[in-house]
């Protein structure tokens, strides 16, 4: 991974929502294996369970989640309006706009600011979504996340991992991108950060977490698991 100009997050998506699918069966390693880990993880049952996902994207964990999990009740969070279309035409046949049985509920917003409620879920989900943040932010989502979580409930996160000098070159990176450019601190940019999976479990266990357990893992990215106690 290697930095380009700043662009601010939700148009760096809605200029690349087509094509997105296509991109990230190209450039995450071992494609079809990672997705299955996090469908694995949100486990799989027939009976009812709701489901938060962050940074949604084009819904690409969303099929795999149903086929294992086909009443799961799902809100889908993303900043990109033109990548929560193609989901939406994607899964159209669960989704009522008018929201009162709609299987896939859409939220276009950022995560960062919207209220995720108190134990209003079973599972919550993200994938190749939360490596553009660092340590105190991310901190700060895990425990909010915790709190989203019913007792019992799991947070499956699939993403980048580095070792610990990649991440320091890629902060030095961010800095110098952000230094160079008139992006505005104020807005959010797309540019990777990513953390190790060290550091990872560290934030988890300072939001709460009692038990994290590694479901999936390559030179590149890790699909994990972490557990709010019952």
């Amino acid at each position: 991974m290697s930095q380009r100009k700043p662009e601010p997050m939700a148009e760096f998506f809605d200029v690349r929502a087509e094509g997105y699918d296509e991109h990230m069966k190209r450039s995450v390693e071992s494609f079809e294996t990672f997705y299955a880990a996090v469908a694995d993880g949100v486990g799989t049952t027939d009976q009812p369970m709701d489901v938060l996902d962050l940074g949604a994207g084009t819904g690409l964990q969303i099929e795999g989640i149903l086929e294992r999990s086909p009443k799961a009740r799902i809100t889908a969070i993303d900043l990109s309006e033109e990548m929560l279309s193609r989901l939406r035409a994607k899964y159209a046949s669960r989704i009522d706009e008018d929201g009162e049985r709609s299987q896939i509920r859409l939220v276009l917003g950022s995560f960062l600011d919207l209220d995720l409620g108190r134990t209003a879920y079973d599972r919550a989900v993200s994938v190749m979504a939360l490596h553009h943040w660092f340590p105190d932010v991310k901190g700060d989502l895990y425990r909010r996340i915790f709190s989203a979580l019913r007792p019992g409930g799991l947070f499956v996160h699939g993403d980048y991992v580095v070792d610990a000098e990649e991440s320091r070159r890629m902060e030095a990176l961010y800095h110098e991108a952000m230094a160079s450019s008139d992006a505005n601190e104020e807005t959010l940019h797309h540019l990777d950060i990513p953390l190790t999976l060290d550091k990872e479990l560290e934030l988890l266990d300072q939001a709460g977490f009692d038990e994290v357990r590694v479901q999936f893992q390559t030179e590149s990215a890790v699909v994990y698991i972490a557990r709010k106690a019952g």
